[in-house]
């Protein structure tokens, strides 16, 4: 990537000044491990605050339900991949999103498989689309990969239980509610849908928040959809 390429180009330069002038290795060694700490620190946060950026203004096109304009900044938004790793995956993990909540989930796969593959939220989708293609075991698969980086998220815990519990297997679910509870003892909307697959009944998960329905946006509720259309913010309606 440019920005490691730039530093280590510029640690090269003062190692070499550094070694001639005071005729021994040692002498160019300490500035140039300096140089490269300090240069690329600020090249990689630049680049960052670029991206940063382009996500605020991306996110705030979607809420108002511009959807083509903050697919044109994500894709815009592309060359920065080349200056700093793991940029790219980023803008793919924005761009699946952006698919999926538009239910468009067969677009949003190829772009979500791109994402880097610590970010449970795009891994969560695709589990999700696994749930959908049937192929519950690749999601569950999916789901515990990333459970050492969600495993403080009552969100995470709730989608893996809740693919288990929606494919009639109520036993896996209780046994990863039971893991999460130890972890997340008092939070209630585990502790609510414990109770609801143990006693067979409807489970409510709104109870984990509006984002939940970035996993399944097909249960997010129509009249409160349109109205929000209608205000020209909110969570983006569909395409037919």
């Amino acid at each position: 990537m440019l920005n490691l390429a730039i530093s280590l180009a510029a640690t090269a330069a003062v190692f070499a000044v550094g070694t001639v002038v005071a005729g021994h290795w040692i002498a160019g060694f300490a500035p140039a491990i300096l140089v490269l700490l300090v240069t690329y620190f600020l090249l990689a946060r630049r680049t960052s605050n670029r991206l940063q950026a382009v996500m605020e203004a991306a996110g705030k096109a979607a809420q108002r339900q511009k959807l083509d304009e903050a697919r044109r900044l994500l894709e815009e938004a592309r060359p920065l991949g080349r200056w700093q790793f793991l940029v790219e995956s980023q803008v793919e993990a924005q761009l699946g999103a952006l698919d999926y909540i538009l239910r468009d989930f067969k677009s949003a796969r190829p772009h979500l498989e791109k994402a880097f593959s610590r970010n449970w939220m795009a891994q969560g989708m695709l589990a999700a689309i696994d749930f959908r293609d049937g192929d519950v075991e690749a999601a569950a698969k999916r789901m515990e990969k990333v459970n050492l980086f969600a495993r403080k998220e009552a969100l995470y815990w709730g989608l893996y239980a809740y693919l288990h519990a929606e494919s009639r297997q109520p036993e896996k679910a209780l046994e990863i509610l039971g893991r999460a509870l130890k972890l997340l003892p008092r939070n209630e909307a585990l502790k609510g849908m414990q109770q609801a697959v143990s006693n067979r009944k409807k489970l409510r998960m709104k109870d984990f928040g509006d984002t939940w329905y970035t996993f399944f946006p097909e249960q997010f509720p129509m009249r409160r959809a349109a109205q929000q259309a209608v205000q020209g913010r909110g969570y983006p309606m569909p395409r037919r």
